[in-house]
């Protein structure tokens, strides 16, 4: 039986091509977040250019817990990904956490990414 450690997390893809890390942080739970984070996954996990951040979808999200995770472990604030589902947006729109976080209308992500 494969465990945990026999699998390239940084290479693993939904069938929505949204990496572990990232589906973990938009729909997950805290514990998934921090369990692939443990298990050497990088909150700035971009392979190759696509999926989206893993704080871009925390922010999505609107959760403050991962947010704040992950800025812990060094996401950076600036990444720039597709939030075209946020406020029903069809149109493409690319932003980074804090116009997710805005867009989701989370103000407690909000207030945290401007500190």
């Amino acid at each position: 039986m494969r465990s945990i450690d026999d699998i390239d997390l940084s290479k693993c893809y939904s069938v929505f091509y949204e990496h572990p890390l990232y589906a973990a942080s938009r729909y997950g739970s805290l514990q998934t977040v921090q369990t692939l984070v443990e298990a050497g996954v990088s909150a700035n996990n971009r392979y190759p250019v696509y999926p989206p951040p893993a704080l871009l979808g925390a922010a999505c999200g609107g959760s403050y817990e991962k947010v704040k995770f992950l800025l812990d472990q060094g996401a950076d604030v600036d990444a720039i990904g597709p939030i075209n589902d946020i406020g029903h947006r069809p149109d493409g729109l690319d932003g980074n956490a804090l116009l997710a976080a805005v867009l989701s209308r989370s103000k407690s992500v909000l207030e945290l990414l401007l500190r």
